[in-house]
């Protein structure tokens, strides 16, 4: 009795082990390269380089109408619009807030992003660098930084990525 008991937890084991086995054989695939993401870019994609890499960023076009004038001496002609930065969760990217950012961009200049790991933005460009929620918060700062960008509103997503810590280090 104990030898049958013991073939079936072994049989069992195995099968198991199997079926958990095989789906990953067949569907894995390698992680691929920035390159090869850009096809999921949107027509209004920037990639702007923060910390050694190529951070995506997307703005609607009321951000990029009021900075084109800006940038011609014309700012003091059009009121700056309040600015929403829109920051994903975990397993996300910008897409994510392609609704939102549809919604809000009519009367707000949406900016979202990104962050390093996720999207078309790619990993960090030092190997060495982890991804904690002050390295996340300092990236966030040094892109709001390049986009000439200040006193923003941030929105999170509702996970562990974009998370309290990354938006309060953030809000400095």
């Amino acid at each position: 009795m104990k030898k049958r008991l013991a073939k079936i937890v072994l049989l069992t084991a195995v099968g198991t082990s199997l079926l958990l086995i095989v789906p990953v054989i067949i569907y894995w695939a390698p992680d691929r390269s920035v390159a090869e993401l850009k096809q999921w870019q949107l027509p209004n994609s920037e990639f702007i380089t923060v910390q050694g890499m190529q951070a995506h960023v997307v703005r609607a076009n009321k951000c990029a109408s009021y900075h084109d004038s800006a940038s011609k001496g014309n700012a003091v002609n059009i009121e700056q619009p309040k600015t929403i930065v829109l920051l994903h969760g975990t397993s996300a990217s910008l897409h994510t807030w392609q609704g939102w950012t549809e919604e809000l961009s009519a009367d707000y200049c949406v900016v979202s992003m990104d962050l390093p790991g996720f999207g078309l933005t790619g990993p960090y460009a030092d190997s060495s660098t982890r991804y904690t929620s002050a390295n996340y918060a300092a990236f966030v700062i040094e892109v709001l930084d390049k986009l000439n960008l200040d006193n923003v509103i941030l929105v999170r997503g509702q996970n562990s990525l974009a998370n309290r810590s990354t938006v309060s280090r953030a809000n400095r």
